[in-house]
């Protein structure tokens, strides 16, 4: 099968394997960048990828939480792909990537037990229940009013988060929250709460933002 290549950039590979299909994300380009030709590559080979199991070779790039959830959103689940298996040759994303849930083309022998699997909950939550997770936690649904996730990682939610979110619950601020839709009136991340605060003011609420901690204040930004 011949190598199928953006000929804008000629940097994301799409090309035959005994497994399917495989598609090489380069190492060197930003990830809006490589989305964006990604989208492009599938577009003009629509037929060929319908249905076909395929494999995300991520090679050398260090693919970390905030790339990772990019590229699930705005490519993998944007583009309904047929994941079979992960490729990294990057320690640190091969093993985010298999303690997020995903099968490893070529897996680990060893996962160091010191680190917390991210917990995926696969549906939504409801009022009054409550989840606390000792590292990353992904919600594959809404997180309604009166729910709760607390997770000493980051939280990230594919859906509407109208509940309290707490990541970095051990007292990280680094952590982030990310949601496909925003509606919480109270969010956390390490020690910062923004209580009492009137969020629906903003331009994106109700828009998929990522939440950060920026020198001590909340940075809400909305993701395009």
């Amino acid at each position: 099968m011949a190598v199928l290549t953006n000929k804008q950039t000629g940097a994301v590979l799409l090309k035959g394997s005994g497994n399917g299909l495989r598609l090489i994300i380069p190492d060197d380009v930003p990830i809006d960048k490589v989305i964006e030709d990604a989208r492009l590559l599938l577009k003009e080979a629509s037929a060929m990828v319908s249905g076909m199991d395929i494999i995300v070779d991520t090679g050398t790039r260090p693919v970390d939480e905030q790339e990772l959830v990019f590229l699930l959103q705005r490519l993998i689940w944007g583009e309904s792909l047929k994941v079979s298996f992960w490729r990294c040759e990057n320690s640190a994303a091969r093993d985010l990537i298999s303690n997020s849930g995903f099968k490893l083309e070529f897996p680990p022998a060893q996962i160091d037990s010191q680190d917390y699997d991210a917990l995926v909950i696969d549906r939504s939550l409801r009022s009054g229940q409550r989840i606390s997770h000792p590292g990353d936690v992904l919600v594959m649904g809404n997180v309604h009013d009166g729910a709760e996730v607390s997770a000493t990682g980051n939280v990230c939610v594919f859906g509407r988060l109208s509940g309290v979110v707490h990541a970095g619950a051990d007292g990280d601020d680094r952590r982030f929250i990310t949601a496909d839709n925003f509606n919480a009136r109270q969010i956390r991340i390490g020690n910062k709460v923004s209580n009492d605060v009137d969020l629906s003011d903003h331009s994106w609420w109700g828009r998929p933002v990522i939440i950060s901690v920026e020198r001590g204040s909340f940075q809400i930004t909305e993701r395009k």
